[in-house]
């Protein structure tokens, strides 16, 4: 079966310098999301099945897209570019399947985060009817534990992997840059933060919810390292109103001390 899906690598460089990609840091990517997909090709099909074509290069966006197609055309033939969609995004939420993944692999994905807010703000990878993965902090920092675990054959000490989940705090920051929008809320319980990925929230929603007790409910990605989420990547922001919680049922089992009807019986 012929496959043709296209995948895309963009790269946003340093606000502190306009925006612009190094070209350094662009063939480096490049670089490493091309044998990524090499690796994915042998590891998902055995042999190589494909040839990986530039069919779009922006320069000035450091924006590259590149198509699959198949050398030879053989049912038992797997995309390649679907597999590495998937290990991308096995890697980010720390699932323990990534442990599983080819060294060589999950290699080219620590070069992709290498020098992430020193040498380039951040990056994207997209594919035909998939979801975006962010090539962020969270993404280096996850590349680099599953090598360790995967090189050191070693389990992680809590839950490590990705569950939905509900959190309780106040939203007290917020940066609305639009590669990564990000955001620290301050838990209600425990006297600690969170960073949270706000992307998929509409800037006015994010503004009401601005230093306001909120429930924020999304995605979170554990590390193995606390039992709190490394980042939450947030669907829905509902701020509380003041009463909202336990604070509503105050005085509501307040009993006295002696109440006429007790009797003496």
């Amino acid at each position: 079966m012929a496959n043709e899906a296209t995948t895309t690598l963009e790269i946003y460089g340093l606000p502190e310098f306009g925006g612009e990609v190094e070209g350094e840091v662009l063939a480096e990517k490049f670089a490493a999301f091309m044998r990524g997909l090499v690796e994915a090709d042998l590891a998902s099909n055995g042999v190589r099945r494909h040839r990986f074509v530039v069919t779009n290069l922006i320069k000035s966006s450091a924006i590259a897209t590149v198509q699959e197609r198949a050398r030879v055309s053989k049912p038992s033939t797997h995309s390649a570019a679907l597999y590495y969609s998937n290990a991308l995004r096995d890697v980010r939420e720390n699932k323990p399947t990534a442990r599983r993944l080819p060294v060589r692999l999950v290699r080219t994905f620590g070069v992709l985060g290498r020098g992430l807010g020193k040498r380039f703000y951040a990056a994207n990878v997209l594919q035909d009817g998939e979801p975006v993965v962010n090539i962020d902090k969270l993404f280096a920092e996850n590349a680099a534990r599953v090598l360790g675990d995967i090189k050191a054959e070693t389990k992680p000490l809590a839950f490590t992997g990705t569950a939905y989940g509900t959190f309780d705090g106040v939203l007290k920051a917020a940066d609305f840059r639009p590669a990564l929008k990000r955001g620290v809320l301050w838990l209600t319980a425990g006297n600690t933060s969170i960073e949270i990925n706000i992307s998929n929230i509409e800037l006015e929603e994010v503004a009401e919810a601005l230093e306001r007790r909120c429930r924020v409910s999304g995605l979170a990605h554990y590390d193995g390292l606390s039992g709190l989420p490394r980042l939450v990547d947030v669907n829905s922001i509902e701020p509380i109103e003041p009463g909202g919680g336990l604070a509503r049922w105050r005085g509501a089992f307040d009993l006295p001390l002696y109440h006429e009807s007790w009797g003496d019986n």
